[in-house]
């Protein structure tokens, strides 16, 4: 399970080099390289409070590279809408 913390949002930008709305919109055309897909999940990872397995990118190879995009960029619209697990985004209260 992935949790996108602050924390851990801003170390996906640190380690890519992209900003959210950029890595969304490749992940969406199919053009993340492999050491952003496995930054957003090694963050995603550590924001969870989960210890990134030694061998994720055997991990990754396991599970298919193109069966990780739309859970990724699920996470990352997630990220960017507020929304979580598939809930909608919270209502900023008025009171």
């Amino acid at each position: 399970i992935l949790r996108p913390t602050f924390a851990a949002l801003a170390e996906i930008e640190g380690k890519t080099g992209q900003s959210l709305i950029t890595l969304a919109k490749r992940l969406a055309n199919g053009e993340a390289t492999l050491a952003e897909l496995q930054a957003i999940i090694a963050c995603g990872l550590r924001g969870a409070g989960q210890p990134v397995p030694p061998d994720l990118p055997q991990h990754m190879a396991s599970t298919g590279l193109l069966n990780l995009i739309e859970p990724l960029l699920n996470f990352i619209i997630g990220a960017l809408t507020g929304e979580t697990a598939g809930e909608p985004a919270k209502e900023a209260s008025n009171g």
